[in-house]
């Protein structure tokens, strides 16, 4: 992916567009690879060009939950390109080999200032995450297990998706173990599911990839609702 085609760079005016792709750095890490920890400094802003990053954190019991799939075009740790911000609440780490543009902090901090428009953008990207956040919140202490997965597996498909022979694949290497994380539940009790869904030809599951075959019975296990925001 261009840089100028994300979701936030595209938005800007021409010189602006300049300004951000002049200041990027390109930056590549391998499979499995850490790109920042949970509690490290913030380095800086980063936008994924191409692969999938895993953002995900863990809580006082120790526990991992995985906060958000991040697809090219993304913008993560926005937080930086702002002063009130100190340390990384998350952990990203590389799902596949991916290739990033990054801006480092001081870098992106006299960008934000020089420039409203980018500014105002990433705040808004903040605040929508925090608003999905919220609603993933809701959903663990209000639905049922069987919504929260066939929700988390619909939003997944509105992030990145493409047509399969069998129906749509989730364009993430996607694990049980990930979609447990993803929607507050266990791995054993997500098998369970996803065999179920398998048996019913709603779901086609393989090693670490998932092919929704009946769209409407998966968004009536979510409850009937649109799709959920991603």
């Amino acid at each position: 992916m261009n840089l100028n085609d994300s979701a936030i760079v595209g938005q800007l005016g021409a010189e602006a567009r300049r300004r951000l792709s002049a200041a990027a750095e390109e930056r590549n890490f391998r499979r499995g690879e850490a790109l920042f920890h949970q509690g490290e400094p913030l380095k800086g802003l980063f936008i994924l060009l191409a692969g999938r990053v895993k953002l995900s954190q863990v809580g006082p019991d120790g526990h991992e939950t995985i906060m958000r799939l991040v697809a090219p075009g993304d913008a993560f740790a926005a937080v930086a390109a702002f002063s009130h911000a100190r340390s990384y609440p998350v952990s990203a780490l590389a799902m596949t080999d991916v290739t990033l543009a990054f801006w480092p902090r001081r870098t992106a901090q006299r960008l934000v200032s020089e420039l409203p428009e980018l500014a105002g953008l990433l705040t808004e990207e903040i605040s929508r995450h925090a608003q999905v956040f919220q609603q993933r919140l809701r959903e663990v202490s209000t639905e049922r297990v069987s919504q929260r997965l066939a929700r988390t597996l619909l939003r997944l498909a509105g992030q990145a998706s493409r047509p399969h022979d069998a129906g749509t694949l989730i364009d993430f290497p996607l694990t049980r173990q990930d979609l447990a994380g993803l929607a507050g539940t266990t791995l054993f009790t997500v098998s369970r599911l996803l065999s179920a869904w398998s048996d019913r030809g709603i779901l086609q599951v393989g090693r670490a990839r998932v092919i929704i075959r009946s769209a409407p019975d998966l968004l009536m296990e979510a409850g009937g609702d649109d799709s959920p925001a991603s």
